[in-house]
């Protein structure tokens, strides 16, 4: 025989959802920072090698002249 669901057994059921949700909800939140933390470093990374390649040019172009 099939059992009736109750009012409370629905609450129960909403409550569980909404627990999974936020735990969810917050294992994104934790991806989304981690990988905004890696853009940064690949940023200054970027920027770092951007600014030894122009040295190494200027360097270069120097030698080049003389």
């Amino acid at each position: 025989m099939p059992r009736t669901l109750t009012i409370d057994d629905i609450w129960q059921l909403f409550q569980e959802t909404n627990r999974l949700f936020k735990e969810s909800e917050a294992r994104a939140e934790a991806r989304l920072k981690e990988s905004e933390a890696r853009t940064k470093e690949s940023e200054a990374r970027t920027k770092e090698l951007e600014a030894r390649l122009e040295r190494d040019l200027q360097e270069t172009r120097r030698i080049i002249r003389e």
